[in-house]
This record gives C-alpha cells, sequence and structure tokens, in this order.
C-alpha cells in the first residue's frame, strides 16, 4: 500500500466510469477535468470492481463521480460496494442515451440506477434525453420549456 501523504493535502476525487480508448469521454474524461480543478485523481473501471473496493479502502475519497454502468450486474456491485464503506458525496452522471441518441441501457438497468444510486446522489447530471427517459415526461425542446420542466 502505498502513503499517499499528497492526498492531505488536497481533496481526492474518484471517477468510477467505463474506459473509452479515444480519451474523449468516461475514465479518461472525468481525470482530465479533476487535474483543471486540482485534485488528487483516482479511478475504478466499472468492469473491475476489486479496484473499488481498494481505492475506497486506502484512500480518503472527497468526492465521488460515477458516469457509465453498463449492466445491472454492475449497478448492484457498485451499489453494495459503496453502501459498505462511508459515504462521501457522489454525483451520478448516468450514460444513458449519449449524443449519438442511441439508448444504451436496458429498461431494468435504467430502474436499477434510479432505485440503487440516484437516492445516493447529491447531484444528477442528466442530458435531455436521458431526463425525459428518467421522468417519463417529454424531452423539453426550448429554453422556456426546460425551465418549466
Amino acid at each position: 500500500m502505498y502513503n499517499y501523504s499528497y492526498q492531505h493535502a488536497v481533496p481526492v476525487a474518484l471517477t468510477i466510469a467505463g474506459l473509452y480508448s479515444s480519451a474523449g469521454a468516461g475514465i479518461q474524461a472525468d481525470l482530465k477535468a479533476f487535474s483543471v480543478l486540482w485534485v488528487y485523481r483516482a479511478a475504478a473501471i466499472t468492469a473491475v470492481t476489486a479496484q473499488l473496493r481498494s481505492v475506497l479502502q486506502y484512500l480518503n475519497i472527497t468526492v465521488i463521480k460515477i458516469g457509465m454502468l453498463g449492466d445491472a450486474s454492475a449497478v448492484e456491485t457498485i451499489a453494495a460496494i459503496l453502501k459498505a464503506y462511508s459515504q462521501p458525496p457522489l454525483v451520478n452522471a448516468p450514460v444513458i442515451v449519449p449524443k449519438s441518441g442511441n439508448v444504451l441501457l436496458q429498461c431494468v438497468v435504467i430502474l436499477l440506477l434510479g432505485k440503487r444510486l440516484f437516492s445516493l446522489a447529491i447531484l444528477l447530471t442528466s442530458n435531455l434525453p436521458e431526463t425525459a427517459r428518467l421522468t417519463d415526461l417529454p424531452e423539453p425542446v426550448t429554453v422556456q420549456k426546460c425551465i418549466k420542466f
């Protein structure tokens, strides 16, 4: 185990998300964003839950950001692990409907996200198509409609 004395002087941000080879999204994009904020950066790829337990056990996490979780098993596993450890603030940025417009998650996974992880979050950052799908309301198409949304 490393002794990260640097972490005591700087807030620690953990991203839990998918790995994208282009580095334009997922963990790599989160880590780039965290570096601009001058925080210590930690990451756990959603496909390898052992990393998540290790990071939560050995680092004093200040905030957690959750991105794309591909299936029900990942949602259930991550929710169970997070509940087993003390809870720093959680930001949930589900990737349900990306810019391509294709729905990435099955309905059962979307329901599990709401039931297991959204309730733990202090902030949910969904885009308009995702918000419409999560709330079962029509997608707002103007700023005025968005404000009323």
